[in-house]
């Protein structure tokens, strides 16, 4: 069913994703893989290719804290697929200390919430040239709990929990 379908799934080194990239890989996609840590995601391709004998495993490298990274990575698949079947935005991170980026965005709700809408936006022209393309988004039950709108980005005060809950929206 997956067999030839080109799959972009991002945080595929640790977690979720890993083990998605695991089980994904014996589907023989086209798997593109995500990551932070070059070194990583280099080994976990080659181990994926050794275990599965999909041959079509590639690795991309992006710091997803960073919108000129996104670009960056969003740019280097456009220049080698045509088209993405399926993008899952598996990527997040928990932070316990709150962390304002450089582009001023606290650093969990950059990574969990407007790196996943920025790489669907910017995939959007070649998940249409797919047939029946999906965007999976995963994500977590935390977010049930009640939005404080005027601290969205931790202006007023800042915990792990309450910046993971609303990264998960």
């Amino acid at each position: 069913m997956l067999k030839g379908k080109i799959i972009l799934l991002t945080g595929a080194t640790d977690g979720i994703g890993y083990q998605t990239a695991i089980e994904l890989a014996k589907l023989n996609p086209v798997l593109i893989l995500h990551g932070k840590n070059l070194k990583k995601g280099e080994t976990i391709k080659k181990e994926l290719i050794s275990w599965s004998g999909n041959k079509q495993i590639h690795y991309f490298n992006a710091d997803l804290s960073s919108f000129s990274q996104i670009e960056a990575f969003s740019e280097a698949i456009h220049k080698e697929f045509q088209h993405i079947d399926i993008l899952i935005n598996n990527a997040g991170i928990y932070e316990s200390n709150k962390i304002i980026l450089d582009n001023g965005f606290e650093k969990t709700f950059m990574v969990n919430h407007l790196a996943a809408f920025s790489l669907s936006l910017s995939f959007l022209d070649l998940l249409k040239k797919a047939n029946n393309a999906k965007i999976i988004n995963v994500s977590s039950m935390v977010h049930a709990g009640s939005i404080d709108f005027g601290n969205l980005n931790a202006e007023k005060s800042y915990s792990g929990d309450s910046a993971y809950s609303l990264s998960k929206l």
